[in-house]
């Protein structure tokens, strides 16, 4: 849920504050995406989110508090 919060935030943020437009904003998020899967390639050797068994793993995946092992993740 607060991946949604964070994502319709940046969005409102680089459209309606910064002037950005749907199209620019989205590309600037889909850039941002993009970065993070690279950077998490880099780190680890391949991304993986079907197994989370590493530390590494976790942090990029964004659980850090254990909620989507617990059962309460929502997608």
């Amino acid at each position: 849920m607060a991946t949604t919060t964070v994502g319709t935030t940046m969005s409102d943020f680089l459209d309606r504050t910064l002037k950005f437009g749907y199209v620019l904003s989205s590309i600037v998020l889909f850039c941002g995406v993009l970065a993070i899967l690279l950077a998490w390639y880099r780190t680890t050797g391949k991304i993986e989110f079907e197994d989370i068994s590493t530390r590494q793993n976790e942090i990029f995946y964004g659980d850090d508090f254990g909620i989507e092992y617990a059962g309460y993740g929502v997608g």
